[in-house]
This record gives structure tokens, C-alpha cells and sequence, in this order.
């Protein structure tokens, strides 16, 4: 099996530097003992420095926009 060389780089720095990756079990942990004032803190952090965000949340108007087609 060949793989491109974007899954090899990948690799490699897992094997070279795998300090360098984020474990997002960690940040579900953290998020897990937040009390809900925090939270809704941090949505409104998140909101304000990153509007595209918003289209998680499902508020219209910030949906993600569609790609090109090429059929024009």
C-alpha cells in the first residue's frame, strides 16, 4: 500500500515529535469540569474572536458556505 505524502509527513512527525499534537481527550476533560457560566463563556469568547463558529451552534446566517462548482 502506498500512502501520499501528506499520511508520511504526518507520520513522521507523530514518530519525531509527538509532543506537537493536540489530545483533545484532555480539552473534553477540561471542558467536563467547567460549571455552565464558564461554558457559556467560553461560547461567547469563541463567538467573538471566530463568527464562522457560529454555524456549529446552528444560528442562521453563519452556515458554511458551499464549495465552488465547477459548473458554471
Amino acid at each position: 500500500m502506498l500512502f501520499c505524502k501528506h499520511a508520511v509527513a504526518l507520520g513522521r512527525t507523530w514518530l519525531e515529535a509527538p509532543d506537537s499534537f493536540f489530545d483533545l481527550t484532555t480539552l473534553e476533560v477540561t471542558l467536563q469540569q467547567c460549571s455552565k457560566a464558564e461554558l457559556l463563556s467560553l461560547i461567547q469568547q469563541i463567538a467573538e474572536s471566530h463568527p464562522a463558529a457560529l454555524s456549529v451552534l446552528g444560528v442562521e446566517g453563519f452556515e458554511e458556505e458551499e464549495e465552488w462548482s465547477e459548473e458554471w
